[in-house]
This record gives structure tokens, C-alpha cells and sequence, in this order.
């Protein structure tokens, strides 16, 4: 086992908090010496440490250093789905995907992501909660800066905003509202959904990374 020290942790509730955001489970293999890394004018207490199977290990001072662990080690992981839901919860997936993103992007204005956005951002989420969000961005920016070659053009800085605006959009469309748009925008009248069980944080393991096969 190696450990990496950086700008940035995660402890359990933080992590699944902000797994269930992004609907990602972190599972990679990148190892490194251990490290410090400052995040903007602040700096996280942060230890990322991968077991023999990959996954991270993060334990932070604060509920903030953990969040920014855990978005540097999902940006490690699988940047490129962080990526895909910050330009999603922008409305501006079309300039990253094509015209097969308009559907969502058209969404998002409908929803009036933006604007509930701004009037209930600062209003309704405490300072505690927005730290933790702008800590996880922090985590995930810090590893763009690290690997500029996987950052799309437009992307830009990762902020807390943007977290909870693909919040915003990603609950209603997780049960299907994106699909009844579909339908209404060919001119079909839209289909009861059919009742679902449906949840986040699946994990799929394969024998080979079991320690009893």
C-alpha cells in the first residue's frame, strides 16, 4: 500500500453524500508518493491511501478536506464522468457531446436549473454544506491542473455550483423526467413511467479482486 497526502480527504458520510451526487463508484489503480497540494488560497489535510484493489482510502481533518479527497480520487477514477456532469449541469453537454446532448441542455433551461440556482444557492444551503461542496470542485480542479490533457476545452474551474446544480437535474431525471421530455418533444403524448426500483452506489466486483475468488 501506498499513500498519497494531498489537498483534500474524505470520511464516510461525506464520500457517500457526494458519491450519490455524482452517482460514481470510485474504483482505479493510481498509486503515487505521498504529496501536498494547495487548493486556491486554501489547503486540505488530506490522506488518499489505495488498498491492494484500488480503491481509495480517504481520511481528512474535516468534512471539507475529506470532500476534496474524495473529488481528487473520482477525478483519478473516472474524471471523465465528473466532466460529463459538470458541462450536463451547465446546459452545455451539446458543446462537449453534439446534438444528441440538446434534449438535456433544453432541460435544464426548463427546469430553470439556473435560476433556482441562483436564488436558493446561498439561501438555502448552509455554509457548512457549500464549504463541503467547494472543497469537493477544489479536489476535482486540482486534478485537471495535474492533467490538463483530459480537460475539455470550456470546462474551466469546477465550483460548489456546480455540484449542486447537477443535483438540481440529475433527481428528477434519475426517475425519468428526461424521458417523458423525449417523448413530448417528438410529439408523442408522454407514458406512465413504469414503477422502478432503481437506487445509486451499485458496486459490481469481479472474482479476481475478491480476496475469496
Amino acid at each position: 500500500m501506498r499513500n498519497r497526502r494531498g489537498a483534500g480527504a474524505g470520511n464516510g458520510l461525506v464520500a457517500l453524500m457526494l458519491s450519490v451526487l455524482f452517482a460514481i463508484a470510485a474504483v482505479g489503480s493510481a498509486q503515487g508518493a505521498p504529496t501536498r497540494a494547495a487548493a486556491g488560497p486554501m489547503t486540505y489535510d488530506v490522506r488518499i491511501r489505495r488498498d491492494r484493489f484500488g480503491v481509495p482510502h480517504i481520511l481528512g481533518r474535516t468534512d471539507a478536506d475529506a470532500a476534496f479527497g474524495l473529488g481528487f480520487a473520482q477525478s483519478e477514477d473516472d474524471f471523465a464522468t465528473i466532466q460529463d456532469s459538470v458541462f450536463t449541469s451547465r446546459g452545455k453537454l451539446a458543446s462537449l457531446k453534439g446534438a444528441e446532448a440538446i434534449p438535456s441542455d433544453t432541460l435544464v433551461q426548463l427546469m430553470d436549473v439556473p435560476g433556482v440556482l441562483a436564488r436558493g444557492y446561498e439561501r438555502d444551503l448552509s455554509p457548512a454544506l457549500r464549504k463541503i461542496l467547494d472543497a469537493y470542485a477544489a479536489g476535482v480542479n486540482r486534478f485537471a491542473a495535474l492533467h490538463p490533457e483530459k480537460v475539455a476545452a470550456g470546462l474551466g474551474s469546477v465550483t460548489g455550483r456546480d455540484l449542486a446544480a447537477f443535483t438540481l437535474f440529475r433527481g428528477p431525471t434519475f426517475y425519468g423526467l428526461d424521458g417523458a421530455f423525449a417523448q413530448v418533444a417528438t410529439g408523442r403524448l408522454p407514458e406512465p413511467p413504469a414503477l422502478k426500483e432503481t437506487g445509486s452506489n451499485a458496486l459490481a466486483v469481479g472474482p479476481a479482486r475478491a480476496a475469496d475468488g
